[in-house]
């Protein structure tokens, strides 16, 4: 298989994936017994035991009572709420675990000049070479049909409780009867990449409406031709440059995670705004603000940067996802090269951190065109 078909095979399997969920309504409204039987979601609002006056624009969802925020991927979500383990290349199994406590520690405590990986001068052709054999590696991780391996016994069906009443207005915005919501939320945020990646707005301002309904509509028909004639305009407008590679990175919401997330001087959480973006931790819902009376279990902390797709206006080095997550969360990802805290994973699977972050944005992003990456944490 060339690289080029790997790329695109790379595409089709995330595009192909899929996660399998249990619905159950909520116990308080079931109108019949006091704890109904799980339906498939395709089927559920046919039920009869469902207060047939129900609209599904009022309908939300919810995982261990947290309330699940409609305008963010839905594996995204799984990755980071679920606690089912990502995948790992069957080739390169090996490093995971194989890194004893001490070692990271040494890794960790090392200066960013002596850290496995940073500044090597390795000539082009072996960092080619190493980049080609991640993004092999990542397409041997991402399965065809999506989630589903031994690690995640117990964790799928993904089980999920569907309520129609007392919506968490605090927590998640309503979404209206005719779903327009839901499309704006996403071309805006097709927009913002766009914006991100030419430094204008004049790439995806020439999309015209027929192209943005048609962008709308191959993401919710899953049509990854249709998606890919439109996005392609995106990514390849006649006289464009890419001047940066949109990028947000997810972190864990449970008491560890926040502990070592901890804002520190230096740190990623608290650097003042540079070059690249400062970073964002994201409200619950877009264009809200967060408030102290709301479910912090439910607000998701994201961080956004606009990364160079080189590591110096100079240098020929393409920005990875090692140097870039480096850069982002400096103390979470000490090392350039190897994880040593946390894994960085991208639709269930766990990235090699020496793979291009302008290829990750081709083929492996979110239809809206943003790397985004779920940091989960190592046992």
């Amino acid at each position: 298989m060339t690289f080029e078909s790997t790329l695109a095979n790379l595409q089709r399997k995330v595009w192909s994936g899929s996660i399998p969920f249990e619905i159950r309504l909520s116990n308080v409204e079931c109108r019949v017994y006091d704890r109904s039987d799980p339906y498939l979601l395709h089927a559920f609002f046919q039920s009869a035991l469902i207060d047939p006056t129900s609209e599904p624009r009022i309908g939300w969802f919810s995982f261990q009572d947290v309330p699940l925020h409609w305008h963010y991927p839905t594996g995204l979500l799984y990755d980071l709420y679920s606690g089912a383990k990502p995948h790992f290349s069957t080739v390169r199994r090996h490093i995971r675990g194989s890194r004893p406590s001490e070692e990271r520690d040494r890794e960790r405590d090392r200066p960013a000049s002596q850290q496995s990986g940073a500044g090597l001068g390795m000539d082009d052709n072996l960092s080619g070479r190493i980049k080609e054999i991640s993004l092999r590696d990542l397409d041997d991780v991402v399965m065809d049909g999506g989630y589903q391996n031994s690690d995640d016994v117990g964790k799928l069906p993904w089980k999920l409780v569907v309520h129609f009443s007392d919506y968490p207005m605090d927590a998640l915005i309503q979404l209206d009867k005719d779903g327009k919501a839901l499309e704006d939320v996403f071309i805006n945020s097709v927009k913002e990449a766009s914006f991100a990646r030419h430094g204008s707005g004049k790439v995806v301002m020439s999309l015209g409406e027929n192209d943005s309904k048609q962008l709308w509509k191959s993401v919710e028909q899953n049509d990854l031709l249709m998606f890919n004639a439109i996005n392609n305009k995106l990514l390849n407008a006649p006289g464009a440059t890419m001047r940066s590679i949109p990028f947000r990175v997810f972190l864990p919401t449970t008491s560890h995670a926040k502990a070592t997330l901890s804002p520190t001087r230096g740190s990623a959480l608290s650097a003042p705004p540079g070059p690249a973006g400062s970073p964002v931790v994201s409200s619950p819902n877009p264009g809200q603000e967060a408030t102290a009376s709301q479910n912090t279990a439910s607000i998701l902390r994201m961080i956004q940067r606009l990364l160079p797709p080189t590591l110096a206006p100079s240098s020929r080095q393409g920005q990875t996802l090692g140097t870039a997550l480096h850069s982002v969360l400096p103390t979470l990802f000490p090392s350039r090269r190897q994880p040593v805290l946390a894994w960085p994973v991208i639709h269930g699977a766990v990235v090699p951190m020496a793979a291009p972050l302008e290829e990750l944005g081709k083929w492996a992003s979110y239809a809206d065109g943003w790397v985004t990456v779920g940091v989960v944490m190592m046992e």
